[in-house]
């Protein structure tokens, strides 16, 4: 491999990266012919990084993309390095960056505890950022498929192709019973990935953990209120949380500081009727999941024009991420609540690495071995990351033993070592040590 980590600063930063055409295709490197499915934000970051590495991309979306909805996104320093690695365009996603969590009483907005942000963007050399989704997903969108001129080969986006069946081998069956074979098949297609178990082989279920009813409002209308006003005193630039017991709400700005958007998180059992069915979405269900919060936190939704309820999952974390041809990033290989923001952010991270371990091939013989080193890199990762994930509050002598291995027994016990923990993470600088570690044995074989 041309380049190696010798490139790294003399000073040894933690959070060197390498130039983006470093990672190109070097003269004589295999293009393997990449099959992703899903398009969402996993999916068009790993079309964009795949291709970066000199691959052929092709990216199969059930839908037609023709009225794309969605809430709004945290984006955090571990993840946003790596979307400015890529070449995201902040402006043109319309991002903005947070410069603290604001923590509300329940009953009086007045009292508040603050978490400070501003120092992030020198601390790990990043900002805690956020987007409305449909402007993030629209970025990369045109990254994936309108690339800069001479930054990498284009991908190719496939709408209303929905697929049945993947095999181990890389063939893949559409619906209509048409049938394409690809070196390499990432499945980006969700919580309910048709094809997990063709990975893990048997079938894995998700675990209602929370709901979630979001809405998104207008900043002006929220601020025009007089029991509002205590509220982004600094500006548009604040995480606010409003924590009731089992029952929080949530609220930030997206779209440049514009909207705020909204999110009522309650036990599964809230949005259930006595008989465990689902409840409609009505506007007494949000009365009755709020009615224990101050009259401007109960009546946000009234200044709502849509909304909508999500379940929340979380999963065990799995052993294994590959198996054949086939890879699961995202959702299909770790369905997470949003506690710590971290759902896209490793969905962005499993992108990255699969760029990187996949960047100057000599043959398509490598994929297995490829996707072992993934394995080797994410499994441990992205299980820490759902166990930080999956609880309200944190106390580590209460883990596990077995969850233990996810932390290399290095168990994070405080807030700050919970946040170094995600946010000093390199994923690029980690994902060429074990590709240099994978060439190195591959030679002395």
């Amino acid at each position: 491999m041309a380049m190696t980590l010798q490139n790294r600063d003399a000073d040894g930063d933690r959070f060197w990266l390498p130039h983006r055409q470093d990672l190109a295709p070097k003269k004589g490197a295999k293009s393997l012919n990449v099959g992703i499915i899903g398009a969402g934000i996993a999916g068009l970051t790993a079309a964009i990084a795949m291709s970066q590495s000199g691959h052929d991309v092709e990216i199969f979306e059930r839908s037609e993309f023709k009225s794309e909805t969605g809430a709004a996104i945290s984006c955090p320093p571990n993840s946003f390095r790596i979307l400015k690695f890529y070449g995201i365009d902040v402006a043109s996603a319309r991002g903005g960056e947070y410069n603290s969590a604001v923590y509300y009483d329940y009953k009086e907005p007045e009292t508040k505890d603050y978490v400070d942000f501003s120092g992030y963007r020198s601390k790990y050399q990043a900002p805690w950022a956020f987007f409305h989704r449909v402007d993030l997903h629209n970025e990369l969108r045109r990254l994936a498929v309108q690339p800069p001129d001479g930054d990498r080969k284009p991908a190719k986006l496939r709408l209303s192709s929905s697929v049945k069946d993947v095999q181990l081998d890389g063939t893949i069956v559409f619906q209509d019973g048409r049938t394409i074979k690809k070196d390499l098949v990432i499945a980006a297609d969700g919580i309910r990935s048709a094809f997990l178990s063709q990975v893990v082989g048997h079938d894995v279920y998700p675990e209602h953990y929370m709901s979630m009813i979001r809405f998104l409002i207008p900043s002006h209308e929220f601020l025009s209120m007089p029991e509002a006003r205590c509220h982004f005193e600094s500006g548009m630039t604040s995480l606010n949380i409003v924590k009731g017991g089992d029952k929080s709400i949530v609220f930030y700005p997206c779209r440049e500081g514009t909207l705020l958007n909204v999110g009522v998180l309650t036990p599964p059992e809230v949005c259930k009727s006595a008989d465990g069915d689902d409840l409609p979405l009505t506007q007494d269900l949000i009365d009755s999941a709020t009615k224990d919060f101050h009259s401007v936190y109960n009546g946000l939704y009234r200044l709502k024009d849509t909304f909508g309820q999500w379940k929340l999952f979380r999963r065990a974390p799995l052993s294994t991420l590959a198996k054949g041809k086939i890879v699961l990033i995202g959702d299909a290989a770790h369905p997470m609540p949003p506690l710590r923001a971290q759902g896209a952010a490793a969905a962005i991270e499993d992108a990255a690495a699969l760029g990187v371990l996949f960047s100057d091939l000599e043959s398509a013989s490598e994929v297995h071995d490829r996707l072992e080193a993934f394995n080797k890199l994410r499994v441990r990762r992205v299980g820490g990351t759902q166990v930080l994930s999956s609880l309200h509050e944190w106390d580590p002598l209460k883990l596990p033993q077995e969850y233990t291995k996810y932390f290399d027994a290095k168990v994070p016990y405080t807030h700050r070592e919970i946040d170094n923990w995600f946010y000093d993470y390199n994923l690029i600088t980690e994902a060429l040590e074990v590709l240099q570690e994978y060439q190195m044995s591959k030679e002395t074989k």
